[in-house]
């Protein structure tokens, strides 16, 4: 399981059903979004991954 946030203690969890017909490999999860600052209403745009894992 991979979390989005800034630790594995925070953020939302990030799971991916692999259909069967996925070719073998190593994969890593990427997500990019975008967040706003709540005292400043500044917008910052964030992005993150997981660490590569195989499907075999």
């Amino acid at each position: 399981m991979f979390y989005c946030g800034r630790s594995a203690h925070a953020g939302e969890p990030v799971t991916w059903d692999i259909p069967v017909n996925t070719p073998i490999g190593k994969y890593r999860v990427v997500h990019f979004g975008d967040w706003k600052n709540g005292l400043t209403g500044a917008i910052t745009a964030f992005s993150g991954s997981s660490r590569a894992f195989v499907v075999s």
